[in-house]
């Protein structure tokens, strides 16, 4: 679940049909609910080894709540110049699992995931990076945090 359309319908979708999402909006508009309501429906229903998230913080305060979690791939970042490394570690991440995917002759996680099993291969868990402030991050890191994103 999302939340609601312009019109106040309950906007409700499985997380997997949206690879990249970017939510923006007004302060006090209740991006952070709606952020930490997605990221509390991905922990309720992915166990730690189907799951990994990057999150990245810079304000310090958002997903401090979540550093415990066995989801982190990472501990939180919140230095601007640690999320970029984070960005590349992911780009290459995202490439290596292109040409495994490509060797397999599939195009989704989950197909992936079902011939890793039948090849005795680990399987990939789902790698989701959430960026609060994104403006933020930009703004210190330039084309060097664009990149990894674009």
């Amino acid at each position: 679940a999302l939340g609601k359309d312009i019109v106040g319908n309950p906007f409700i979708t499985d997380l997997k049909k949206l690879p990249h999402l970017l939510i923006a909006g007004t302060t006090g508009s209740g991006k952070s609910v709606g952020v930490n309501a997605m990221i509390l429906s991905l922990l309720y229903k992915n166990p730690p080894d189907q799951l990994k998230l990057v999150m990245i913080d810079p304000k310090m305060v958002e997903f401090s709540i979540y550093a415990d979690i066995p989801h982190l791939l990472t501990p939180i970042i919140t230095d601007p110049k640690k999320a970029i490394g984070a960005l590349q570690s992911v780009a290459k991440e995202m490439e290596r699992r292109y040409s495994l995917m490509s060797e397999y002759k599939v195009k989704t996680i989950d197909s992936y995931n079902e011939q890793a099993q039948n090849n005795g291969v680990e399987a990939f868990p789902y790698l989701i990076v959430v960026i609060d402030e994104l403006a933020d991050l930009m703004m210190t890191g330039g084309k060097e945090a664009e990149f990894p994103i674009a």
